[in-house]
């Protein structure tokens, strides 16, 4: 309808070009490029080109990138990528050697750096000289090649390192002054701002030369809209954006949490469970696809690892296929590679100490792809450090951890996890707490019972047994009987406001 309205041609692409990563219902920009005319359809994939490939900063190279081999300029981004590929290799190969004999079965080996990688919509790897490019089984390649003349290539590039090089400079973190600026563009200063010639580009700049802190991150994903059937979710840009930038990156796995569970998908998808995961930060909920060779079973093996080889009961309210489930002695062995697998992963208060003093429970090696943070001083922390060191974990959770550290202790924070995850998958679906709360009380008696909340989360799929549907109106109603399932008065529209 918008487009039926546009009366000069020269303006359709322009239209189309702002309109593309804002449309819910399109599974990908071409659906809306083919409400153009033939003639028009370049002109706006030229545009869109330019807004999707991002600037290329070497300090920061991680995101996605869409790229015209064709053109010098886009090429020579191209070959730096693969340059930068090349050069990861060797840690790639001390990863491999890091992983080798851990329990869980062999880990796959997988070209980290360089994934979900197409070439005029053709799977593509650049292999060496002499190789098949296009159409190879790319996902099983450590080497690194040549690249075609011509072609769009479309990749997603992960930088195997967290932070390069942890400055003890306070200035290396963007001032409160610059990072108000960066957020007043998020929020007002451009006509399409989640595209890459927005603000993005704008914090990959910034990220280019600055570390940026968990509050920061956080204050961003929150000022950013949660769209998680968009082509370009803007909260997840903003993620992959920065993560590899973080002042505090013990925070990451807390950062990953603030998005919807599709968000976390899509975040997961682009960067990879396997590049992101830190076994210092193991303590969370996991939903992992068994199938998902690279990622979500990688982690699994990890898990099953680090349950085997560390004091205490550390794989708590395990499901397969939504079923309760015992981690069997043949996973030791072997991960299977079908099935849905998830649990919390928890940690005493010993363990936890002795994980972030030195990387690892049982080894005496650390994960290549991490440095290991040098202690600093309380008097030399000044200005942003001081700040930052603090608020690495969210309210909520560090009740249950010690100061200074990001890990919960215990499995006492699980029950408030679950609930603040039920949230997510409310938020994920549109919906607001007046909105929720509205939907939920059938009887319009403006107060919430255990069966108008229980029911209501089923049809969400999310299933409560009879104790979770107890704790939950535990702590929903103020006023709750402390016997059994006796409530008091039900759960007002305050109560659950409180709770949101």
């Amino acid at each position: 309808q918008v487009l039926s309205c546009v009366t000069a041609p020269e303006e359709l692409a322009l239209v189309a070009m702002v309109l593309v990563n804002r449309v819910i219902d399109a599974s990908s920009p071409a659906d809306v490029l083919n409400l153009l005319t033939e003639m028009e359809r370049p002109t706006a994939r030229g545009l869109l080109r330019r807004v999707h490939a991002i600037e290329f900063r070497p300090e920061n190279p991680t995101g996605r990138y869409e790229l015209d081999l064709a053109r010098p300029k886009d090429r020579a981004v191209a070959e730096s990528l693969v340059e930068l590929a090349r050069s990861q290799v060797t840690r790639q190969t001390r990863l491999m050697n890091y992983y080798a004999g851990r329990l869980g079965g062999p880990r796959e080996v997988a070209a980290r750096c360089w994934r979900n990688s197409t070439i005029d919509g053709s799977p593509f790897f650049p292999h060496n000289a002499g190789s098949q490019g296009v159409g190879g089984a790319g996902s099983e390649r450590t080497s690194f090649g040549h690249l075609p003349d011509k072609g769009v290539l479309k990749v997603d590039f992960v930088e195997l390192h967290m932070v390069k090089a942890r400055p003890r400079d306070p200035d290396a973190v963007v001032s409160n002054a610059d990072f108000k600026v960066l957020k007043h563009e998020f929020k007002h200063d451009n006509p399409h701002p989640y595209s890459h010639c927005g603000p993005i580009k704008s914090l990959r700049a910034a990220a280019a030369t600055k570390l940026f802190t968990f509050a920061q991150v956080a204050d961003l994903l929150d000022t950013c809209p949660v769209l998680p059937r968009a082509h370009m979710q803007p909260r997840v840009e903003v993620l992959i954006t920065v993560i590899w930038r973080l002042f505090d990156w013990k925070g990451h796995v807390h950062l990953i949490n603030l998005l919807v569970p599709s968000e976390q998908e899509a975040f997961y998808h682009r960067v990879g469970r396997e590049n992101i995961w830190d076994e210092t930060s193991a303590v969370n909920y996991y939903c992992l696809d068994l199938a998902d060779d690279t990622g979500s079973r990688f982690v699994a093996q990890e898990l099953v690892h680090l349950a085997a080889t560390e004091p205490g009961n550390s794989l708590q309210d395990v499901r397969l296929e939504c079923c309760d489930f015992d981690v069997p002695l043949s996973w030791w062995t072997s991960v299977p590679r079908r099935g849905v697998l998830t649990c919390y992963f928890t940690r005493d208060a010993a363990v936890n100490h002795r994980v972030s003093e030195s990387g690892c429970y049982a080894s005496r090696s650390t994960n290549p792809c991490f440095e290991v943070a040098t202690p600093v001083s309380p008097s030399s922390q000044t200005g942003a450090q001081a700040l930052a060191k603090p608020h690495h974990t969210p309210e909520w959770l560090r009740p249950f951890c010690h100061t200074g550290t990001s890990q919960p202790n215990g499995n006492k924070w699980i029950e408030q996890h679950r609930w603040r995850h039920i949230k997510m998958m409310l938020i994920e679906r549109g919906l607001n707490e007046r909105d929720c709360f509205d939907l939920m009380d059938q009887d319009k008696s403006h107060t919430l019972t255990p069966k108008e909340i229980t029911k209501f989360l089923f049809r969400l799929g999310v299933f409560l047994t009879e104790t979770q549907s107890d704790a939950f109106m535990s702590i929903l109603d103020d006023k709750a009987g402390t016997t059994g399932s006796t409530f008091g008065h039900g759960v007002d529209h305050s109560e659950w406001t409180d709770f949101w």
